[in-house]
């Protein structure tokens, strides 16, 4: 069962630190590059390509340079919908430099600040033969608190979890505000995504609560901190990793390839 993965990294100008940013993506292509089972294939939709790249070990990874203008954060329109539209482009430019290397059976969109269990690739084979899957295990990490919560509802706050057969990845021939809807992942919500199988598809697909999956948060560049708008909800979200989750074990770090 060969994988596409497809990461859509945020833009230079749009990143609160492009340092943050490529440190975020070197970290999770380095989960990916520990992965016990390497029948994968990787490609980046992005603006600007990360000097780590032309390196090793990553020069096979695939990058393309995405022809639409990033989403500006000073204009007095602006709004969380530009961040996901410039998402969905992302994902789709490289899906479709992904299909040009090969055949791909099933696809996986990961965000470029998230990990993977160094066996989600070998764990996830048992998709093959149905629809999809989405996975539900997994650690919400707080890598500067050092710290993490499990959590058995992943699809409810992170965005790479969910895996779809190619059958299903329809990509128009021309890419617009319209035509990117045929991409289920522009269709519907991560936390939305068994609705697809479930209702649009009426097919069986799996859930997964191995947690194979580590969400990374509080990185100082996540989407999700503009919801926190008062000193409360800020407050809040400092303590959480301290009154619900553990420290991280080292064991932790070597099972999601972090190094």
């Amino acid at each position: 069962m060969q994988l596409g993965i497809v990461l859509p990294l945020k833009s230079k100008q749009i990143s609160k630190s492009w340092d943050t940013t490529c440190a975020a993506l070197k970290r999770t292509l380095d989960s990916l590059l520990q992965q016990s089972n390497q029948q994968f294939r990787i490609a980046i939709g992005g603006h600007e390509k990360p000097e780590f790249l032309s390196s090793a070990p990553y020069q096979h990874i695939v990058f393309v340079t995405v022809p639409i203008a990033p989403p500006d954060r000073s204009h007095p329109e602006f709004s969380h919908k530009h961040l996901i539209r410039d998402k969905n482009f992302k994902i789709a430019f490289a899906i479709d430099a992904l299909k040009k290397t090969g055949d791909i059976d099933y696809w996986y969109q990961l965000d470029a600040d998230d990990v993977l269990h160094i066996d989600f690739v070998n764990k996830i084979q048992v998709v093959d033969g149905h629809a999809g899957a989405v996975i539900e295990g997994g650690f919400i990490f707080y890598p500067h608190q050092k710290r993490a919560i499990g959590t058995q509802q992943m699809s409810q706050y992170c965005g790479s979890t969910s895996i779809i057969a190619d059958q299903y990845m329809t990509l128009p021939a021309m890419l617009d505000d319209t035509t990117l809807t045929q991409i289920p992942w522009a269709r519907y919500p991560h936390m939305a995504m068994a609705n697809f199988f479930k209702d649009e598809l009426n097919t069986t697909y799996l859930t997964l609560k191995e947690p194979l999956i580590g969400y990374m948060l509080a990185t100082g560049d996540n989407i999700s901190d503009k919801w926190r708008d008062s000193p409360l909800k800020v407050l809040k979200a400092a303590l959480r990793p301290y009154l619900k989750g553990k420290i991280i074990s080292k064991q932790m770090y070597q099972e999601f390839g972090i190094r």
